[in-house]
């Protein structure tokens, strides 16, 4: 498949074709890009209307009938979806459609992705298609991206701080990350900060594992004792606090040990934040931490009657390890 695999992020610059393809599962994005695209496809004149079908069922000649226009409709959006599962007539009909495609119909055709009907996707692609990528965001990065291009959008300013601080605290649900980045904008439009963000998930951000771990990385043991029983009040499991912990140890470990951190592949400023951190460590206090989170993650894992006292204690003793350097 000769598709490039990256997700698109800035709507703006699709320009609409024939066939307008949603590639990918990420929910979150498609639901983003299906309303992008019929935003786009009423202000080119298709109207706003959008006729939904579903290819799943499809028989040999219903895309003609669907392009057809109407007798008091001069142009329209089609919405295909589940492309992945159309029989082989659908692929035959588009084919035959797109040698001479109606320039009063717009499609929008919806393929999930991977290898299921993938001969609908390679003709797409070789009749010039315009597709919009909608695969999972793996980096945060792109998280941050996905933030600025919205906030770019709205006409509103979010701080590069507070777009980060954001992408922390709502983790992998994209869902929430964009419901969340519009609410703020709507709250704080002439400019979202890092405080505006903290206000806005209050105790929950404070509560989590990444929190715990931001302040034991910043020598704030008694903020990270405090933010880990508020975690075990709110029914946080002690296993991901732990584990946490345990990934921003190794994270200080890698920077502190390399010649050269700019290659360990950090985002910039993911990277910055650490080195940040790192200065208030020295190799043999990070490499005794790691030995105390492991000791942690067995208990929780088990070896301990009280998981929730061993997080505690791991925490009290970390804040005591002194840097030598």
């Amino acid at each position: 498949m000769a598709v490039k695999k990256e997700p698109t992020i800035a709507l703006d610059s699709v320009a609409l074709t024939p066939v307008t393809v949603i590639l990918g599962a990420e929910g979150a994005l498609v639901d983003r890009a299906v309303n992008t695209l019929k935003k786009k496809a009423a202000d080119a004149g298709f109207g706003a209307e959008v006729e939904e079908r579903v290819l799943s069922g499809y028989q040999k000649g219903q895309l003609n009938q669907w392009v057809s226009p109407s007798l008091f409709q001069e142009s329209k959006t089609i919405l295909l979806e589940g492309a992945e599962a159309a029989p082989p007539q659908f692929t035959e009909d588009l084919e035959e459609y797109l040698a001479d495609p109606l320039p009063e119909v717009l499609i929008i055709l919806r393929h999930r992705g991977g290898n299921a009907n993938r001969k609908i996707v390679q003709l797409l692609d070789k009749k010039k298609a315009r597709f919009v990528i909608c695969t999972e965001l793996k980096r945060d990065s792109d998280k941050v991206a996905l933030i600025q291009e919205e906030v770019r959008a709205s006409g509103a300013r979010m701080s590069a701080a507070a777009a980060q601080e954001l992408v922390s605290a709502s983790g992998k649900d994209l869902y929430e990350l964009l419901g969340v980045t519009r609410q703020l904008l709507s709250d704080h439009g002439g400019g979202v900060t890092e405080e505006h963000v903290r206000d806005h998930f209050a105790g929950r951000i404070e509560a989590s594992g990444f929190e715990v771990a931001a302040a034991i990385a910043n020598r704030q043991g008694p903020r990270a004792l405090l933010l880990a029983r508020r975690a075990f009040a709110s029914k946080v499991d002690p296993v991901p606090i732990v584990a946490v912990l345990g990934m921003k140890m190794r994270e200080l470990a890698k920077v502190k040990s390399s010649a050269s951190p700019r290659d360990l592949g950090m985002p910039n400023w993911k990277l910055q934040q650490i080195l940040k951190e790192a200065r208030q460590w020295d190799e043999e206090s990070i490499g005794e931490a790691i030995c105390l989170v492991a000791l942690a993650d067995e208990d929780v894992k088990g070896g301990s009657r009280d998981p929730y006292g061993a997080v505690e204690k791991c925490i009290i003793a970390i804040s005591r390890l002194k840097t030598r350097s």
